[in-house]
């Protein structure tokens, strides 16, 4: 018999909350659904809508206690989903409390695509208002030439009421048919939630503008000083720019973005009410009602190719800057620390049973890709430690405070000293979301915990590709896809059926607007990525290569990106030393780069048309050998140092020590002063050469990085030659 249960649900989503042997009679495995709409991001229990109706919620289970999952079907009965246990009623309460808290939202371009019919259109009519506050949160996921977040239009004027961000990347505000023009350079962050607030009193002639919680206000003059108002009567559009009225959409400019919790007020909001709103310490349901939001967003606006959904308040409230990255092939934990390496991230490690429960939720769609047949399938963060038998952070070796292992705790032996988890719901409850100590060189799926927006750039694009130059990782129907800022994207394309078993596939790289743009590569394994390296084959791209050497790479400023993807501080380029795990950062590391017109029998230009080339010429005289006063002759040794400009030349990877900038025979050689040596009256004189050495003097900053190049590199144009001769002269 069940006892303290208690279920809440309608539809095809039912929660149990079982206490005592009530939850082992509960515990069943199977069945789970990996559809990925009902495995939404944490809390964990947000897939399942109907809960958010949930007016109240009395708990009295004081005790231990679980929550389980089902979900009904004609076909399938009762389904359980998975279970959460919950240390006690209080968390359900809070989670169930910010899941009631969640907002319509509505995704605009999910699929990265720039088109011009998807927007939200409001069906309603604004009056004419002396006074306007607009406020919305946005994440924006790709951006675009010009990205348009409201757009309001009447008959005689296409920009009544624009807010957007341009194409200087800063947000931009257009209103009364372009006299009100403002710009702020607040640029919107990609991938993270913003609170905006645009308020403006025509009356008082005066704008305030709130974001990320910090407010701007300042007055306004008008030529003229004409009356103003936003005109009453026009079309309301969210995601596109209306150049005309109800229409003139362009793609590049559109928007791709969640937009929610949006709402135009007909005045002015005081900062307390704007700071309520950036920081949601506002009760909606108590604030003044405002003329426009999602409120009944179904009911008052047309959805055009957009879709219509929630996000909890936690997400836009306090948002998490952090991404979890799931790679949906076996690895040795050796390769798996690799791959999140150079991802711009490393394997994830819980710190608590809230982290631990929020990864379980995102690991159990995965079970198609990563089922091992054992109980682990994924890869932590953690190493035990034989030594001091204790389990440490794999990269700071720093002792965990927290561990969730299922087994009773036993010694640290080699060679179970790596740690799986538990990920699928495949297995008993109780071991949802536990750790388990395994060998390093079994194979398992990668958690990669990126802990800040990774941006990865794309090298060796000539300037004016119409491809990306950076990217996001991102989750699509579990594989990974490399999300352009802009209008690209990297997706795997897996074989066909009939191909034999070497074919593994291929990357795509594709402009989602320009589908004859692309280029590609195929896999020489099921788990080959392209990071660092790789040589693409390119289609209809502007810069004329059939080929394309192009590395993609995590690595930051003053780091050097290895072929294999690797970061390497950029002072170690070049320096006699390997450091790249495949020895890259000592290849290439030719001082001297001369452009194919350069003709090393022309002088460098002058510096002033009226004077000859500047050479600088010193001399040292070491010993007189000899004087023979009969022949008017005398042997002595010198040592000649000049020095001149070449502004022609491009140098790399100089060293400070002008001494270790010699240039060998090795490399295309530039023009030098030709030296002659004559006695009285210009008679010859015979020299012996003992030794030449040519040479570059640094006398400048290096230039800024030039991403056309594959590697990163220091280079410099304006470098001064100094070459030494050591001279017999007799």
């Amino acid at each position: 018999m069940r006892r303290n249960v208690r279920a809440w649900g309608n539809g095809s989503c039912v929660a149990w909350v079982v206490s005592g042997s009530a939850a082992r009679d509960e515990k069943r495995a199977g069945g789970a659904d990996n559809n990925a709409d009902h495995y939404l991001p944490a809390p964990l229990i947000a897939f399942c809508a109907q809960l958010m109706r949930l007016k109240t919620l009395k708990c009295q289970i004081s005790h231990e206690h679980n929550l389980f999952f089902f979900r009904s079907s004609a076909s399938t009965g009762t389904v359980p989903i998975r279970s959460w246990p919950l240390p006690e009623c209080a968390s359900l309460e809070g989670r169930l409390s910010e899941w009631k808290s969640s907002m319509p939202a509505v995704r605009f371009q999910r699929d990265g695509e720039a088109r011009k019919d998807t927007l939200l259109k409001y069906l309603g009519s604004l009056p004419s208002l002396s006074a306007i506050t607009s406020c919305f949160r946005v994440n924006l996921r790709q951006a675009r030439n010009a990205n348009s977040i409201l757009s309001y239009a009447v008959r005689e004027e296409p920009n009544e009421f624009y807010i957007g961000m341009s194409d200087s990347k800063a947000l931009e505000l257009l209103c009364c048919g372009d006299i009100l023009q403002e710009e702020w350079n607040f640029t919107l962050p990609l991938r993270e939630w913003v609170s905006v607030c645009v308020a403006i009193d025509f009356e008082d002639r005066y704008i305030k503008f709130l974001f990320g919680g910090e407010i701007i206000q300042h007055t306004f003059k008008v030529p003229g000083n004409p009356i103003l108002e936003v005109r009453g009567g026009g079309l309301l559009v969210f995601g596109q720019d209306q150049d005309s009225y109800g229409g003139g959409y362009i793609n590049i400019q559109s928007l791709c973005a969640t937009l929610a919790d949006v709402r135009i007020y007909d005045y002015v909001l005081n900062d307390d009410e704007l700071v309520a709103f950036s920081d949601c310490s506002s009760d909606p349901a108590s604030a003044s009602s405002p003329i426009v939001s999602f409120s009944d967003i179904k009911r008052d606006f047309e959805a055009m190719n957009v879709e219509i959904g929630q996000v909890l308040s936690d997400d836009y409230c306090n948002p998490q800057r952090s991404d979890v990255l799931i790679f949906p092939e076996f690895r040795s934990f050796k390769e798996a620390k690799h791959l999140c390496q150079i991802s711009g991230g490393e394997l994830m490690v819980p710190r608590s049973m809230e982290e631990t429960w929020k990864l379980f939720s995102k690991t159990v769609s995965y079970l198609n890709f990563c089922n091992s047949g054992s109980m682990t399938s994924f890869w932590l963060g953690v190493k035990g430690n034989v030594t001091t038998q204790s389990w440490e952070h794999y990269v700071t070796g720093s002792e965990l405070n927290f561990t969730n292992f299922v087994q009773q705790k036993a010694p640290i032996e080699e060679p179970n000293i790596c740690v799986g988890f538990a990920g699928n719901n495949n297995t008993n409850a109780n071991q949802h979301g536990g750790w388990y100590s395994v060998s390093c060189k079994l194979r398992r799926c990668p958690i990669c915990l990126l802990d800040e927006v990774v941006l990865l750039k794309a090298r060796g694009l000539c300037k004016d590709s119409l491809f990306d130059r950076q990217y996001f990782l991102t989750n699509d129907n579990g594989l990974i896809t490399f999300t352009g800022v802009y209008y690209s994207m990297i997706t795997r394309h897996l074989p066909s059926n009939n191909t034999d078993g070497l074919d593994y596939g291929f990357w795509l790289l594709r402009r989602l607007d320009k589908p004859s743009v692309r280029a590609k590569f195929r896999l020489d394994s099921p788990s080959h990525y392209p990071l660092g390296r790789h040589l693409w084959i390119v289609e209809d791209d502007v810069c004329g290569n059939s080929t394309v050497s192009i590395i993609i790479t995590a690595c930051k400023e003053q780091q050097f990106s290895c072929s294999d993807g690797t970061c390497v501080e950029l002072r170690q380029r070049c320096d006699m030393e390997l450091d790249c795990p495949d020895d890259s950062d000592e290849m290439g590391c030719e001082f001297l780069t001369l452009a194919p017109s350069y003709n090393s029998d022309n002088p460098p230009p002058r510096q002033d048309i009226t004077k000859p080339v500047q050479v600088e010429i010193h001399i040292d005289i070491y010993a007189i050998r000899k004087i023979d006063v009969a022949n008017f002759q005398f042997t002595c040794e010198i040592e000649v140092t000049m020095e001149w400009f070449d502004s022609r030349l491009r140098f790399r990877h100089l060293n400070n020590a002008t001494e270790l900038n010699s240039l060998t025979g090795l490399e295309q050689q530039p023009w030098r002063p030709k030296l002659e040596f004559l006695g009285d009256r210009n008679t010859a004189s015979d020299v012996q050469e003992r030794w030449t050495t040519l040479s570059v003097r640094r006398y400048t900053m290096p230039l800024d990085d030039n991403d056309e190049e594959e590697f990163e590199s220091k280079s410099w144009l304006l470098t001064l030659f100094s070459p030494w001769e050591n001279i017999h002269a007799p």
